[in-house]
């Protein structure tokens, strides 16, 4: 893949191109309770102002799996990458605006979706391409603007406050540019002119491929790097400041303290399949008030912590026993202000509120908002997800 971008090899390692320093000045401590995957999350202690928005379903905007979400001021942007292979956007009741799912080499269209992000101020979409070295910029309504070649590869990318871009890159992908091919995170200003570099390819995943689910994470307006192999949660401000955020204390149970750079892919999933070790997968959301992140110990564990007190709640399962109007619940995937956002799936609410209508008392279905139970009956196992915002108690 990187022969189709030797051309730019001779520009960009003429470029002055800086080590990024990492600070970790004011580096802060989760600790990671024992026993999470045996605990449920006391949702009905927890959380609050929930919202339900269905996402409209029409033969234009059949969503199949929710990779990336973003809720703008007056959108809502759904990228499915893999099933539907498209860009979905709606108003923020969640009716149905346009998509972007044209696939082709023409003006607009794309080969592939690698990842997404969004300039709200600029109002723009941002759509890379890797298969094509491009990336399609399409405006908050869905039309196709213009497009912009790139120079290097990458996984993920987030743009900064700045409006400079931060890149994720795999080790190897970019052995065209001797300059940046060790290296996992590039700064650009326009994603051809590289201006910064950090944080060197680990050994371990030289050694093995393993990688995190997420790497780079925007936030709310921060943007979060978690390297693989790692505990430790960074805070990217700038192309010129990289900050140690966040450590999460996993103890004699953090799979790392039983790993070596020698460790193999087989030998570190069967370590993850023991019940006693814990990994962080790279999933973390932030809020003001709250950090949401999962940890993987016999499958994924929800962890909600509190920045004001530093409590935590964390569990694999959750007691919504006595939380009004609130019938399903999944981790959530993104955040809005001080609102975390789960997805929820229409074929899980069909078939429940199938079973709900059928053994459920009077008494028990009037204790839920007529409005919700309005809503949860017309949903269907073919309809587009349903979005849950909600916020945490202080």
């Amino acid at each position: 893949m990187a022969d189709r971008l030797k051309g730019y090899e001779k520009m960009v390692n003429e470029q002055q191109i800086k080590m990024t320093p990492v600070s970790a000045d004011n580096l802060q401590e989760i600790k990671i309770p024992t026993g999470i995957s045996d605990s449920a999350l006391p949702l009905d202690k927890i959380i609050t102002n929930v919202k339900y928005i269905p996402l409209e379903t029409s033969e234009h905007c059949l969503v199949g799996k929710i990779d990336q979400l973003f809720i703008l001021k007056d959108r809502i942007i759904v990228v499915d990458k893999m099933k539907a292979e498209g860009i979905y956007i709606f108003d923020k009741s969640g009716k149905f605006i346009r998509a972007i799912a044209a696939k082709g080499k023409g003006p607009g269209e794309f080969n592939t979706i690698r990842d997404v992000c969004v300039n709200e101020n600029a109002g723009e979409i941002l759509l890379f391409d890797d298969y094509s070295d491009k990336v399609n910029i399409y405006t908050t309504d869905g039309r196709f603007s213009s497009y912009k070649r790139v120079s290097y590869y990458f996984r993920e990318f987030a743009l900064l406050k700045d409006s400079t871009f931060i890149s994720y890159c795999k080790e190897g992908i970019n052995e065209h540019i001797s300059s940046i091919a060790k290296f996992n995170l590039i700064g650009s200003e326009n994603l051809q002119r590289i201006v910064s570099k950090s944080f060197a390819s680990s050994a371990r995943y030289i050694k093995n491929k393993i990688e995190n689910s997420e790497v780079l994470v925007r936030t709310g307006e921060t943007v979060l790097y978690s390297p693989t192999f790692s505990d430790t949660v960074y805070e990217v401000s700038s192309l010129n400041q990289i900050t140690a955020k966040y450590y999460l204390n996993m103890g004699e149970q953090n799979v790392l303290r039983h790993t070596t750079e020698n460790t193999s892919s087989k030998e570190f999933m069967g370590l993850l399949n023991n019940s006693k070790y814990y990994h962080y997968n790279g999933k973390i959301l932030e809020t003001p008030g709250f950090v949401f992140l999962e940890i993987t110990n016999r499958g994924k564990n929800g962890v909600f912590y509190s920045k004001k007190d530093k409590r935590i709640c964390a569990g694999s399962k959750y007691n919504i026993t006595n939380l009004p109007n609130v019938r399903f619940f999944t981790n959530p995937i993104a955040v809005s202000g001080s609102n975390f956002i789960s997805v929820l799936n229409p074929v899980e609410i069909a078939t429940s509120q199938k079973l709900f209508r059928s053994v459920s008392s009077d008494k028990e279905r009037n204790s839920y908002n007529p409005v919700f139970l309005e809503m949860m009956d017309k949903i269907s196992e073919n309809d587009n997800p349903v979005l849950m915002f909600y916020s945490l108690r202080n």
